[in-house]
């Protein structure tokens, strides 16, 4: 899944970067500091590695011998950086979990990263940029979009398809074969029983829409 090429740089110093740094060190990878977006000229160490500044800090870095993850929460945010590293020509890597159980009839795109004790089953896709927290189970044939966030603990059934930029919250549910639409919230532990408009926040048991 990974080039031979191992040297990386993390984007962003909240608490999803710690996350991050664990997986990438059990995937190898050489890890040579940490971006802060909200640099202010802070000595800071994130685990074991240095914030080396701000965003402009990896105009000094060679594209062909570094790549750059985004290690950032908020979904608008982690988007933005990700178009940003990409114009500047810098490789961004799939970071994946080793404890994580993935089938191989998956696809999976750029950026995302796959936290300890996921399942993935047959036939999943994965948008770029996504995020797959801690012990969240994905059924078969399940569609993600780019830059969303299935946060600890969610169950997707199969045949699900949830959009761009949506947010699943702690220990939500969604049965077999419906429809999230994008920039959609699902509050933590709502059980998803029918479908979801684009652009709504849906909470409860089962969901309701509230917003």
């Amino acid at each position: 899944m990974f080039s031979e090429q191992k040297d990386l740089i993390i984007v962003g110093a909240g608490g999803h970067a710690r996350v991050v740094i664990d997986a990438a060190e059990l995937q190898g990878f050489n890890i040579l500091g940490i971006v802060d977006i909200d640099y202010h000229k802070q000595e800071e160490t994130i685990i074991n590695y240095k914030v080396i500044g701000g965003v402009s800090e990896l105009e000094h870095f060679d594209r062909k011998d570094t790549k750059v993850f985004i290690a950032i929460g908020d979904a608008k945010e982690r988007a933005l950086y990700f178009e940003e590293a990409k114009k500047m020509g810098f490789s961004i890597p799939k970071i994946i979990h080793p404890t994580a159980i993935l089938s191989k009839y998956i696809t999976i795109g750029d950026g995302v990263f796959v936290n300890s004790g996921v399942i993935l089953n047959a036939e999943i896709i994965i948008g770029e940029n996504a995020v797959i927290n801690t012990g969240a189970i994905l059924d078969h044939e399940v569609h993600l979009g780019k830059h969303s966030h299935i946060a600890p603990g969610c169950k997707i059934g199969g045949v699900v398809k949830i959009g761009d930029f949506t947010f699943m919250g702690i220990g939500s549910t969604v049965i077999d074969k419906i429809k999230i639409g994008s920039h959609v919230m699902v509050g933590a532990g709502s059980l998803v029983i029918r479908d979801v408009e684009s652009n709504s926040t849906v909470v409860g048991i089962p969901a309701r829409r509230i917003k």
